[in-house]
């Protein structure tokens, strides 16, 4: 993998990031970072060459180019509406995804970030619903991130640096794959599930996995974000066993754990200082 930025996946926190550099090199792969790509060429006959400032060469059968996406946006006429553009290049909308022209509503990679299926569905939805005068859903934050390497990543809610930049103290439990029964019999025991929770009530504000089904898995830690519950939830329910959602009990306990701990601790403190 090659690219300008000194790691991959600069969006993610820094536990999933390490944690797919890891799984790279397990396979064998390698991350070059801090290398501008000056061009690409098929040799004739069997590889890609493909040329990085600075003169060195890369050889391999296959070269795959991302991007990332952008708004398709040229040649539809949308310059004869005079639609409101910004300087990215995406249609501007309202709440209600209407456009600054009265009954025009713009949904998806046209109107910018997070260009994700997932949320372009759900702006569709709420643009039909004001195109027909009907009140709009509640508004929602929580989008689930999925990425699809491998192994998959799944993030929804805070992460660990986004609760320190608001201030917010939290623990961070964690469950290794590892532990995890239903991983062993799959047969692929990488990977790990976190849970950030508020230090003074548990109550879960996101979640973070990496690991064979992480997309799927993460959905449980939304709904659990969703309707603002605790580590206690993962702990008091029953799930059935062998399943990978036995994770989050883990790191529930992990959480109730550390909490434990620095209640004892505070509990000594005070007796000593009395």
């Amino acid at each position: 993998m090659v690219d300008k930025a000194a790691e991959p996946l600069g969006f993610l926190d820094l536990a999933l990031r390490a944690g797919f550099l890891d799984a790279l090199r397990s396979m064998g792969g390698h991350y070059r970072g801090g290398a501008e790509v000056e061009g690409a060429r098929f040799d004739g006959f069997s590889q890609v060459e493909v040329v990085l400032k600075g003169g060195d060469t890369l050889k391999s059968d296959i070269v795959f180019a991302a991007f990332g996406r952008v708004a398709n946006l040229d040649g539809i006429g949308l310059d004869r509406l005079k639609l409101a553009i910004n300087t990215r290049g995406h249609v501007q909308v309202n709440e209600r995804f209407e456009t600054n022209i009265p009954g025009i509503y713009a949904a998806g990679d046209a109107i910018g970030p997070p260009a994700l299926a997932c949320a372009a569905a759900d702006q569709g939805r709420r643009a039909a619903l004001a195109a027909f005068g009907l009140p709009p859903p509640a508004i929602t934050s929580l989008v689930p991130t999925g990425v699809y390497t491998i192994p998959e990543i799944a993030c929804v809610g805070l992460s660990q640096t986004e609760a320190a930049a608001k201030k917010i103290d939290v623990i961070v439990g964690r469950a290794e794959f590892a532990e995890v029964a239903r991983a062993h019999i799959a047969g692929d025991p990488t990977g790990f599930l976190v849970l950030v929770c508020e230090r003074a009530t548990a109550r879960v504000l996101g979640v973070q996995v990496i690991g064979d089904g992480a997309t799927e898995l993460v959905h449980l830690g939304q709904a659990a974000i969703a309707t603002s519950a605790t580590a206690e939830f993962f702990v008091e329910q029953i799930f059935n066993f062998p399943t990978m959602t036995e994770a989050y009990r883990i790191a529930a306990f992990d959480v109730i754990k550390q909490r434990a701990v620095a209640q004892t601790a505070h509990l000594k403190l005070a007796r000593a200082a009395g």
